[in-house]
Formats: structure tokens, C-alpha cells, sequence
């Protein structure tokens, strides 16, 4: 069971990098792909970096456990809201192809 898992999440996971490497590129086209997959990057980059310092944060607070888990969860929803929040507007931004000065 394990060796199933472990096969379906590779290949989910290289199916994920290659289809974020190529599919921007053929979306905007007018764009060159090294910038759209910074700008495309940089959300998920910096959530991670401001996750982890979050997390240290939480966990060297000295507070009891279940406070902890309580700030966690509690980071976890404000994290999902503010997802919720940017991603409301984005399939009407989606209808029109994006020139590089809408990119900027």
C-alpha cells in the first residue's frame, strides 16, 4: 500500500512540475517565461519563507499546546481567507489574454 502511494504522489508531483513549467508559457506567449514563472513563483515562495518563521514563532512561544495549536489553526485560516480573497477576482482576469504590460 505504501509503494502505491508513493508512486501516485511521484508522479503527481512530476506531472505538477512539468505542467508549471510549460503551461504559462503556452498561455501568454507574448511574455517571456522566465519572468512569468517568477512572477508566477514569488506568491508560493514567500508563503513558505513567512510559514516557517510563523511556525518557529509559535511553537518557541512557551505557551501551552493547545494554545499552540490554537495560533496554528488560526494562522491556517487567515492563510485560506487571503487565498479566498486573491483568488475571488481571478477567472474574470483569465477571459482576456494578458499583454506584458498587464504582467508588470
Amino acid at each position: 500500500m505504501c509503494f502505491v502511494f508513493a508512486a501516485t504522489y511521484g508522479l503527481s508531483n512530476g506531472l505538477l512540475t512539468i505542467v508549471r513549467g510549460t503551461l504559462p508559457a503556452d498561455l501568454f506567449p507574448a511574455i517571456p517565461v522566465g519572468t512569468l514563472l517568477g512572477y508566477l513563483a514569488r506568491p508560493a515562495l514567500l508563503a513558505m519563507a513567512i510559514a516557517s518563521l510563523c511556525f518557529s514563532f509559535v511553537s518557541s512561544s512557551g505557551l501551552p499546546f493547545e494554545t499552540r495549536v490554537l495560533g496554528m489553526s488560526a494562522l491556517a485560516l487567515l492563510s485560506l481567507l487571503l487565498l479566498m480573497a486573491a483568488t475571488r477576482r481571478m477567472p474574470e482576469a483569465l477571459l482576456e489574454p494578458a499583454t506584458a504590460k498587464q504582467i508588470r
